[in-house]
This record gives structure tokens, sequence and C-alpha cells, in this order.
């Protein structure tokens, strides 16, 4: 077999009964797959650097967002979507956690885009306990810093309210993003649906 015809074959979308489900496959493997590039740079960037202490996590997550898009394949959408957002989280976490600048790491700007993947592939239900992890998992982390339990450079420099700014602005971010991609999702299937009148 051609490379590039098994390649083409590979990257065209997958058709699904639904146009909602054409969508959130669609979401699905653009996010896997820009994650999936990403990490694979990131490895083949520091393989050789012995202070990069994320590897092992980005390979774990690479193996995961592999295991996402050959779910889009397998037309299991709910399964591929928990995985990608709970894969990406852990990544995200992990260097909250243990690399050295804590909550100050660069990673935590990646939590907006997810709660925004999670707006549109989650239900309702299913997006606010997405949201209500991330909250306490970033409370606990603060509350690790602020208590001295988990030492960094910022450790004793913030107030008490530099957390709950964090805190608020990624719960009103969560709020709108949650209603807005609903209404997304709503609008972009009925003009799929009006096109084919």
């Amino acid at each position: 077999m051609n490379i590039k015809l098994w390649l083409s074959t590979m990257i065209r979308p997958v058709r699904f009964s639904s146009e909602e489900e054409n969508i959130k496959g669609g979401i699905i493997f653009i996010g896997a797959s820009a994650g999936l590039v990403g990490l694979i740079i990131l490895i083949a960037v520091h393989v050789f650097d012995p202070k990069f202490s994320l590897i092992s996590p980005a390979f774990i997550c690479a193996v995961f967002l592999g295991v996402t898009l050959v779910l889009v394949y397998l037309k299991k959408l709910q399964a591929a979507s928990y995985i990608l957002l709970n894969s990406l989280l852990g990544l995200i976490l992990y260097q909250l956690v243990f690399q050295i600048n804590g909550i100050h790491e660069t990673a935590i700007l990646v939590l907006p885009g997810l709660l925004i993947l999670a707006g549109l592939l989650l239900k309702m239900r299913d997006f606010l306990i997405f949201t209500a992890i991330i909250l306490i998992s970033v409370a606990l982390i603060l509350w690790a810093e602020m208590t001295g339990i988990h030492i960094t450079p910022f450790s004793g420099r913030e107030s008490n309210y530099f957390g709950v700014d964090i805190l608020v602005i990624l719960a009103c971010s969560a709020i709108a993003i949650g209603v807005l991609a609903k209404s997304y999702i709503r609008n972009l299937i009925r003009s799929k649906k009006n096109k084919l009148v």
C-alpha cells in the first residue's frame, strides 16, 4: 500500500450517524492530534536533557492521546472524550505539582483551553464535574504552596488573595465557556441541518 494513500485514509475524518457526533469526533481528532504532535516534539527536543522531568509523563500522555485517536476511529466518542481530557489534565496537574514554580508554571495557561475543549465535548453535568475537579485540584495546589507543604520560589511572596483570584477567574471562565460552547454546538448543528434542506 502506498504511504500517501495510507496517510490520507488515516487522516480522513470518520463519519458518524448524527451531525453532533461528527462535530465532536472532529474536535476530539483535532485536539488529540495537536496534543500528540506537540508532545512528540517536546519529547524529541528534551529527550537528552537530564534536567527535564516531564519525559515520562509526556510519553504516558502521548500514549493516551494515541488511544484517543484509535477510539475515535472505533466510534467510541464518550470514552475518547474522557481519555483526552483526563490525560491532558493529568499532565498539566503533574507539571503544576512537581515543577519548581508550582502554580506559577506556564502550564496553568492551558487550563482555560482545556475547559473550552471540555465545554465542546461533554454534557453539562459532566462539564460541571470536570470543572469542579480542576478547581479543587488548583485549590489544593495553592493550599500546599501557601502552607509550605510545596515550596516554590514564590512561597510566602504572594497574598492569600492570589489563590482566590485564580479560582474566581477559572470559575467565571468555566461558566461562560459552558454556556457559549453548548450554544455554539446547537447553532452549528442547526446550521448544518439548514444547509441540507
